[in-house]
Protein backbone atom coordinates (compact mmCIF):
# COMPACT_ATOMS: atom_id res chain seq x y z
CA UNK A 1 0.00 0.00 0.00
CA UNK A 2 1.27 3.82 -0.53
CA UNK A 3 0.07 6.54 0.91
CA UNK A 4 0.42 10.24 -1.15
CA UNK A 5 -0.46 13.29 0.66
CA UNK A 6 -1.02 16.14 -1.54
CA UNK A 7 -2.00 19.90 -1.42
CA UNK A 8 -4.69 21.13 -4.36
CA UNK A 9 -5.04 24.57 -5.48
CA UNK A 10 -8.38 25.37 -6.55
CA UNK A 11 -9.56 28.16 -8.23
CA UNK A 12 -10.66 31.06 -6.50
CA UNK A 13 -14.19 30.29 -4.81
CA UNK A 14 -14.01 27.08 -6.06
CA UNK A 15 -12.92 24.26 -3.32
CA UNK A 16 -15.67 23.38 -2.02
CA UNK A 17 -16.67 21.96 -5.61
CA UNK A 18 -13.73 20.16 -6.30
CA UNK A 19 -13.35 18.94 -2.58
CA UNK A 20 -16.73 16.87 -3.43
CA UNK A 21 -15.35 15.97 -7.02
CA UNK A 22 -11.59 14.92 -5.10
CA UNK A 23 -13.70 13.04 -2.66
CA UNK A 24 -15.91 10.84 -5.13
CA UNK A 25 -12.77 9.46 -6.18
CA UNK A 26 -11.56 5.91 -5.24
CA UNK A 27 -8.69 5.98 -2.39
CA UNK A 28 -9.22 9.48 -2.14
CA UNK A 29 -9.82 11.26 1.13
CA UNK A 30 -10.14 15.24 1.45
CA UNK A 31 -8.89 16.22 5.10
CA UNK A 32 -9.06 20.07 5.29
CA UNK A 33 -10.17 22.10 3.01
CA UNK A 34 -9.00 26.70 3.78
CA UNK A 35 -9.41 29.36 0.98
CA UNK A 36 -8.71 27.74 -2.09
CA UNK A 37 -6.53 24.90 -0.93
CA UNK A 38 -7.70 21.28 -0.20
CA UNK A 39 -5.02 18.77 2.17
CA UNK A 40 -5.66 15.34 0.86
CA UNK A 41 -4.56 11.59 1.35
CA UNK A 42 -4.15 9.29 -2.02
CA UNK A 43 -4.41 5.43 -1.05
CA UNK A 44 -3.19 2.99 -3.76
CA UNK A 45 -2.09 -0.60 -3.96
CA UNK A 46 0.80 0.28 -6.47
CA UNK A 47 2.82 3.90 -7.48
CA UNK A 48 0.98 3.59 -10.84
CA UNK A 49 -2.49 3.57 -9.61
CA UNK A 50 -1.65 6.84 -7.05
CA UNK A 51 -0.07 8.22 -9.92
CA UNK A 52 -2.71 7.99 -12.15
CA UNK A 53 -5.02 9.12 -9.17
CA UNK A 54 -3.35 12.16 -8.69
CA UNK A 55 -3.38 12.81 -12.90
CA UNK A 56 -7.30 12.59 -12.40
CA UNK A 57 -6.82 15.04 -10.07
CA UNK A 58 -5.15 17.30 -11.73
CA UNK A 59 -7.67 17.17 -14.85
CA UNK A 60 -10.44 17.86 -12.65
CA UNK A 61 -12.25 21.24 -13.68
CA UNK A 62 -10.83 23.92 -11.18
CA UNK A 63 -7.78 22.54 -10.66
CA UNK A 64 -4.57 25.12 -11.26
CA UNK A 65 -2.07 22.30 -9.16
CA UNK A 66 -1.34 19.53 -7.26
CA UNK A 67 1.64 19.27 -4.81
CA UNK A 68 3.47 16.31 -3.75
CA UNK A 69 3.81 16.78 0.22
CA UNK A 70 5.19 13.39 1.09
CA UNK A 71 4.95 9.38 -0.01
CA UNK A 72 4.87 6.24 1.96
CA UNK A 73 5.28 3.00 1.10
CA UNK A 74 3.55 0.93 3.79
CA UNK A 75 4.79 -2.57 2.74
CA UNK A 76 7.39 -3.24 0.61
CA UNK A 77 7.23 -6.81 -1.42
CA UNK A 78 11.26 -8.36 -1.23
CA UNK A 79 12.63 -9.54 -4.31
CA UNK A 80 13.27 -13.20 -4.71
CA UNK A 81 16.04 -14.71 -3.45
CA UNK A 82 19.29 -14.82 -5.97
CA UNK A 83 22.00 -17.60 -6.35
CA UNK A 84 24.84 -15.81 -4.76
CA UNK A 85 26.73 -18.21 -7.39
CA UNK A 86 27.14 -17.16 -10.69
CA UNK A 87 25.22 -20.12 -13.47
CA UNK A 88 28.59 -20.38 -14.67
CA UNK A 89 30.35 -21.21 -11.85
CA UNK A 90 27.36 -24.18 -10.87
CA UNK A 91 28.35 -26.91 -13.10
Amino acid sequence: MQIASILIDARAGRAEAVAAAVAALPGVEVHHVEGDRLVCTVESATEHDGVDRVSAIEGLRDVLATHLVEHHVLERREAPPTDPVPAFLRD
